[in-house]
């Protein structure tokens, strides 16, 4: 494990030289900036980044290059689920899926303009007149379904760029192209 900060650049921290382990890694913003250079992607179920990196870049090494067009930096908390995977969660976390799928995690807005919603507690506060509008249960089991589904939405950025991006993330860490 302490191999890997030998990668991270030294900085000059307080007048000390230190290692600049705070440093995260991103595409340059000329390459996010370009129209066209990312392309929709749905990921399947029991895809991983690898596979996906292998299927598009033709190597698997480029994984990475995936988790950081989507902003990725937990690979088990911001991947999507399976199916399976993602019912264990839901079993494991809320200790049953009829729990899950009976208990309202939240009321939504009925108007698709308004993108706003109260938990059950706050809407309970509320004189009945003022719950208007906010009629539509969410539950726990809907809720965690459409974030894992949102989490399959994902961009891959275009193979003509896969190796700029690539020596620019060198430069980041190791201060050359080589």
């Amino acid at each position: 494990m302490t191999d890997f900060f030998k990668t991270f650049p030294i900085i000059d921290y307080d007048d000390s030289l230190s290692r600049n382990i705070i440093l995260r890694a991103g595409l340059a913003k000329g390459i996010v900036e370009k129209y066209g250079v990312f392309y929709p992607y749905r990921v399947k179920d029991h895809e991983r980044m690898d596979t996906i990196a292998f299927d598009y870049y033709g190597d698997s090494k480029y994984f990475w290059l995936v988790a950081l067009a989507n902003d990725i930096l937990d690979p088990y908390r911001d991947w999507p689920l399976s199916d399976t995977d993602f019912m264990a969660y839901v079993v494991q976390k809320y200790d049953s899926y009829e729990y899950a799928a009976s208990t309202v995690h939240h009321y939504e807005n009925t108007d698709p303009n308004i993108k706003w919603w109260m938990t059950p507690e706050t809407r309970a506060e509320l004189e009945p007149a003022d719950r208007i509008g906010h009629d539509v249960e969410k539950t726990i089991w809907l809720w965690e379904d459409q974030m894992n589904e949102d989490r399959k939405t994902i961009k891959l950025l275009s193979n003509k760029y896969a190796s700029r991006a690539y020596d620019e993330l060198r430069t980041t860490f190791l201060g050359s192209r080589d």
